[in-house]
């Protein structure tokens, strides 16, 4: 199942992305999080922090070994 993230900004970094989206609690567990998972902006890995999503863009993420977390970046309209 995709899941819709909506922000109002052109686009929005990962690591507050992994926040908005309640995967991480804090900005300190960022590197952690995407030094222990596997994460795909548009079929490509990633492990860029401050990498740029934008409306339109596809997140997988690989959240446990069989747990896959798809998501769909949208303007706010």
């Amino acid at each position: 199942m995709i899941e819709e993230v909506f922000i109002s900004t052109e686009y929005i970094k990962l690591n507050q992305f992994l926040k908005l989206t309640k995967l991480i609690s804090n900005g300190s567990e960022d590197k952690q999080f995407i030094f222990s998972h596997l994460i795909f902006l548009n079929d490509v890995k990633i492990t860029e922090r401050g990498k740029k999503l934008h409306p339109g863009d596809i997140v997988k993420i690989m959240v446990t070994f069989d747990e896959e977390r798809i998501f769909l970046i949208k303007k706010c309209s």
